[in-house]
């Protein structure tokens, strides 16, 4: 299933230079896009008083790091090649 994926998003590579720089601007920034967008989010809702905006905060940063630590671990417990194309 890996490999059908791969082959279904590589075939739109090299078709329009647009496409090819919209994909890698969503790869490479898109990621720092996000996190910023919800870390002004946390900073500026004022439904909430200091003590408890500053626990939602640590909350959020402290799941992102345990995602983050869980997706390291799983991908070394489930180490799959990368797949390489069929040609």
């Amino acid at each position: 299933m890996n490999e059908e994926i791969f082959l279904f998003l590589h075939s739109f590579a090299n078709r329009s230079p647009i496409l090819d720089w919209v994909i890698v601007f969503l790869a490479q920034c898109l990621p720092y896009i996000v996190v910023a967008i919800i870390a002004v989010f946390l900073w500026t809702h004022t439904d909430k008083n200091a003590k408890e905006k500053f626990r939602e905060i640590i909350f959020v940063f402290v799941t992102g790091v345990l995602a983050w630590i869980s997706a390291v671990f799983l991908k070394i417990l489930f180490a799959v090649g990368r797949p390489e194309l069929l040609s």
